[in-house]
C-alpha cells in the first residue's frame, strides 16, 4: 500500500510518495555524489560571430574591457541586412542604430532628444574612407558590443587601412559620440587620406547648412553633426576632414559628436563618457539575475537583451521599439516585462504597468499604442473609475481584442513575481475589467483579431488574405479567457468570470479540432470554419498566455501536432507555404517544450542560436533560412523599415522563455509558494542561476548533470520570513532509483516537494 512519509529535518521539510513505510534504518543510502563521473558528451557550443576584438585606440589604451567583444557579432565582407546584425546605444533621451547597413559604421534611426516620434527619424548617416579623394572599398567589416556595455565598435578595412569606430551616447548628454580611428597595418607609408560623413536626406527636404556641421530637423527634433579640430567642410549632405599621411603601423583619432537639440559638445573626456556609460550599464546588470552557464554566448544573449530593453526604455520608464516606430504598447510590453521579471528586474517591469496605466487615463483611452511624451505629471485617479473607462476611447482604428487582454495578463504576472497585490487598487481594476469587459465578443462568444497582430503578415503570405478579413481569431479567444481567468482570481467582477467562461466555451467548441488534435488559427464569420491546419504562432498560445496547463492531454497533442506538421530540420516552426514566421515563435516552442518536458527541448533551446541575428536579436518577420525578412528601408528616416529590426517584444519573449528552460521557475510569492524544473542541455556539466527574485527575497539554483544522476541545490537568503513551498522537478535524463534531500530519502520520483525555511540551503540528489 503507498503510504505518505513525512521526513523531517531542522534546516527543512519535505513531502514524498515512498512504497511502504521503511524503517530509517533500511532507507537506501545517500550516494557519495564525489566519485560521480562528469557527462562523457561532447556539449554543443555556439559559435563566435564576432571575430577578433577590434583594436582599442593609443587614446582609449586604459580601457582594456572594450577589446572584450559579447560571441554576438559580425566579422566578415560586406553583407546585406538581411544577414546583419542591429546595434542600439541610447540614453533615454538619444538614440541610434549601428551595423544594419554599408558600410558597417552607418548610424541609423537617430532621433532625439527625446524618443518619441513626431517627423521622423533623422537620416542615415555614414563614415567612408576617402585616398586622393576616392572612397576606399569595403573588403572585411566587424560590428561588436563589448560585454556588460552599451557601447557599439565597429571596423571597415580596405587592404591594410581601416575606419574603427567607438560609439557611445553617454548617460546624461544629448549627443552620441563617435570616436573615429584611421590605423595603417601595413609596412608602407599612405597619404592623400581624409574622412566623409555622410546625411542622408529626402528629396524634397530643406537643406539646412553650415560651413563646418551637418544639419538636420525632423520636426521639433534637431541634429548638428560637427567634428571640432578636425578641419571639416561641410555641405549639405557630406563633410570632410583631412587624416593626411599614415605611416607604417600608424593610427590617428578623431572625435565627432551627434548633438541634439541644441546640446553643446561635452567637457568631458571621452574616457570618461565610455567610462560612465559602462558603469550605468553595469549598475543595470549587478542588479539582475546571474547566469553561470559553460557557453559564455548563453550569458551574452541574455546579458545583451537586457542591455536592449535598457537603451530603450525612455526617460519616462517605458520600453519602445526604437526601429520604425516608437511609443508605449499594451501588447508589446510583453516581451520586456517578462523578460525583466525574469532577470528580477521586478521595479522597472512595475513602472512599465504604472507609466502605461497612467497615460491611458490622461489619454481617456485604451489603446494599443501611445506616445511617450504624455503629460502624467499631474496624473490624477478617475473620481468614478468604472463610467471613466466605460466612456474611454477603446482601441481606435483598430478592433476591440487581442491587445487590451495583456493588461491583465502582465499585471497577473508581475504580483505572482513581486507578491504584492496592492497594485490591484479600485481604480486599477476597474481599468483592468473595462480592457475585458469592452472587447468585441460576438453572441457567439468569438472574438475578431485586432487587425495588428505581427503574425498577420505572415500568416497573410500562406493564404492570400489577411486574418481579419477571413474571421475570428482564436488568439484573441486565448488571451481574453486566460486574463478573465487571473482577474477573477485576483477578485474581479462576476461579469469577467461569466465573460471568460462564455470566451472559453466558444473557443473550445469552434477552434479544437478534436480528431486531430490541435487549435485552428481562425474560423469564418460566416460559417465559423476553422482553418484546417495549425499555424505556428497560435498554436502555441495556450500554454504561454495560461490559457491551458501542460498536464491536459489536449494541450499535448495540440504540441505534438504542430511538432509533426510545423517542424523543420532545424528545429523550428515555420508553416509550410507562408513566407517567414515571426521573432516570437522559437521562445513559444522553447517554453512550451520546457513545460511539457519533451525530448525535443534541447534542440529548441540551440535553434535559438540558429535564428538569432549578429547581434543576438530576434526580428519582426524571420526568412525560413532564419535570415531576417527585409523589404523596405528609408534611409533619409522619413518612411519605414519592415519587417522592424532591434526588437524588445520578440527578443524579450524568447530570452524569457529561455531562462524559463535554464530554472523552469514559475513564482506564486501571494502564497509563498514555486515550481522549479532546471534543464542542462546534453554535455553540460553544470549551471547556475543567482539573485532569482521571489518577492521582496532571492534565491540561487544550482543544477549538476552527473553520468550517475542530477544534483540540484536551493539556497535563499532571509529577508522573507515566511517558509516556501518549492516543488521541485530533477529533470532526469532517465528514472532514478532513488532521491535524497540534503541526504535523506524521500522516494524515486524526480517531482520533489519542499519547504524551504529562511536562510535555508537544500541539496537534492536523484540517482540513476
Amino acid at each position: 500500500m503507498q503510504t505518505r512519509l513525512d521526513v523531517k529535518r531542522a534546516a527543512y521539510f519535505t513531502l514524498c510518495l515512498v512504497v511502504a513505510c521503511t524503517p530509517a534504518s533500511e532507507l537506501p543510502m545517500v550516494p557519495d555524489v564525489s566519485q560521480w563521473s562528469q557527462p562523457t558528451e561532447e556539449a554543443v557550443s555556439w559559435p563566435n560571430e564576432a571575430g577578433a576584438p577590434i583594436p582599442v585606440p593609443n587614446a582609449l589604451r586604459d580601457l582594456d574591457w572594450l577589446a572584450d567583444p559579447s560571441a554576438f557579432g559580425h566579422s566578415g565582407p560586406p553583407t546585406t541586412r538581411e544577414k546583419a546584425g542591429s546595434f542600439g546605444i541610447g540614453n533615454g533621451r538619444v538614440f541610434g542604430l549601428i551595423g544594419l547597413d554599408e558600410p558597417r559604421n552607418t548610424l541609423t534611426n537617430a532621433i532625439g532628444p527625446g524618443y518619441q516620434i513626431n517627423a521622423g527619424f533623422f537620416g542615415d548617416s555614414s563614415i567612408h574612407l576617402l585616398q586622393a579623394g576616392t572612397e576606399a572599398p569595403i573588403e572585411h567589416e566587424q560590428a561588436q558590443r563589448p560585454r556588460r556595455t552599451a557601447i557599439v565598435r565597429t571596423l571597415v578595412a580596405s587592404g591594410d587601412l581601416s575606419v574603427e569606430t567607438t560609439d557611445v551616447a553617454p548617460p546624461g548628454h544629448d549627443v552620441i559620440m563617435r570616436f573615429i580611428t584611421v590605423r595603417n597595418a601595413g609596412f608602407m607609408p599612405v597619404d592623400e587620406l581624409a574622412l566623409k560623413i555622410a546625411l542622408s536626406r529626402g528629396k524634397e527636404e530643406p537643406a539646412a547648412y553650415s560651413v563646418d556641421a551637418l544639419l538636420q530637423e525632423r520636426g521639433r527634433h534637431k541634429l548638428r553633426i560637427e567634428c571640432p579640430n578636425t578641419g571639416a567642410t561641410a555641405y549639405p549632405s557630406t563633410m570632410t576632414f583631412p587624416v593626411g599621411t599614415l605611416g607604417p603601423d600608424e593610427e590617428k583619432s578623431f572625435v565627432c559628436w551627434y548633438l541634439f537639440g541644441g546640446a553643446a559638445v561635452p567637457t568631458d573626456s571621452p574616457v570618461d563618457l565610455l567610462s560612465s556609460s559602462r558603469k550605468h550599464t553595469g549598475r543595470m546588470l549587478d542588479e539582475a539575475v546571474k547566469l553561470e552557464t559553460p557557453d559564455p554566448k548563453v550569458i551574452d544573449l541574455y546579458e545583451g537583451m537586457l542591455v536592449t530593453l535598457d537603451v530603450q526604455t525612455a526617460e519616462n520608464g517605458l520600453v519602445s521599439p526604437m526601429n520604425r516606430y516608437t511609443s508605449g504598447w499594451l501588447r508589446d510590453a510583453e516581451g520586456p516585462i517578462r523578460l525583466l521579471l525574469a532577470a528580477g528586474l521586478i521595479e522597472r517591469a512595475r513602472t512599465i504597468l504604472d507609466v502605461t496605466y497612467r497615460s491611458l487615463v490622461v489619454l481617456h483611452g485604451i489603446v494599443n499604442s501611445f506616445p511617450l511624451d504624455v503629460d502624467i505629471s499631474g496624473f490624477e485617479e478617475p473620481v468614478d473609475p468604472k463610467t471613466f473607462w466605460a466612456t474611454a476611447e477603446m482601441m481606435g482604428k483598430y478592433e476591440a481584442a487581442e491587445a487590451p487582454s495583456y493588461a491583465t495578463l502582465l499585471h497577473d504576472l508581475w504580483i505572482r513575481y513581486s507578491g504584492n497585490e496592492s497594485i490591484l487598487d479600485a481604480p486599477r481594476m476597474a481599468f483592468l475589467e473595462a480592457t475585458l469587459l469592452r472587447q468585441e465578443v460576438s453572441d457567439e462568444g468569438l472574438l475578431p483579431f485586432s487587425g495588428d497582430e505581427t503574425f498577420r503578415f505572415p500568416f497573410f503570405s500562406g493564404r492570400g488574405k489577411l486574418p481579419e478579413m477571413e474571421g475570428y481569431s482564436a488568439n484573441s479567444s486565448f488571451l481574453l479567457a486566460a486574463a478573465a481567468d487571473r482577474l477573477t482570481e485576483r477578485g474581479g467582477s462576476p461579469e469577467v468570470a461569466v465573460l471568460g467562461k462564455r470566451v472559453r466555451k466558444a473557443a473550445e467548441e469552434v477552434y479544437w479540432i478534436a480528431d486531430d488534435g490541435y487549435y485552428a488559427a481562425t474560423a469564418s464569420y460566416a460559417h465559423a470554419n476553422p482553418t484546417p491546419e495549425p499555424y505556428e504562432d497560435v498554436a502555441m498560445q495556450p500554454l504561454w498566455t495560461g490559457y491551458a496547463k501542460p498536464s491536459e492531454p489536449s494541450q499535448q497533442r495540440n504540441v505534438k501536432t504542430a511538432l509533426d506538421r510545423l517542424l523543420t530540420d532545424d528545429t523550428l516552426l515555420h508553416t509550410p507555404g507562408t513566407l517567414t514566421f515571426t521573432g516570437m515563435v522559437p521562445g513559444f516552442l522553447l517554453y512550451n517544450l520546457s513545460l511539457l518536458n519533451h525530448p525535443f527541448v534541447h534542440d529548441a533551446f540551440h535553434a535559438l542560436d540558429a535564428v538569432a541575428t549578429p547581434s543576438g536579436h530576434f526580428e519582426e518577420g524571420h526568412m525560413p533560412d532564419t535570415s531576417v525578412h527585409s523589404l523596405i528601408h528609408a534611409p533619409n528616416g522619413l518612411g519605414g523599415d519592415a519587417y522592424a529590426r532591434y526588437r524588445p517584444w520578440e527578443g524579450g519573449i524568447v530570452v524569457a522563455a529561455m531562462i524559463h528552460y535554464l530554472t523552469g521557475y514559475q513564482p506564486r510569492a501571494t502564497s509563498a509558494q514555486m515550481d522549479l524544473a532546471p534543464n542542462l542541455p546534453p554535455g553540460w556539466h553544470e549551471t547556475a542561476v543567482r539573485q532569482i527574485r521571489f518577492g521582496n527575497d532571492s534565491f540561487d539554483l544550482q543544477a549538476q548533470r552527473w553520468q550517475e544522476g542530477r544534483v540540484v541545490t536551493i539556497s535563499r537568503s532571509a529577508n522573507d520570513g515566511r517558509t516556501w513551498r518549492v516543488r521541485l522537478d530533477l529533470r532526469g535524463d532517465k528514472r532514478f532509483s532513488g532521491v535524497w534531500v540534503d541526504g535523506n530519502y524521500v522516494g524515486t520520483s524526480e517531482a520533489v516537494m519542499l519547504h524551504l525555511k529562511p536562510g535555508a540551503n537544500l541539496t537534492v540528489v536523484g540517482a540513476y
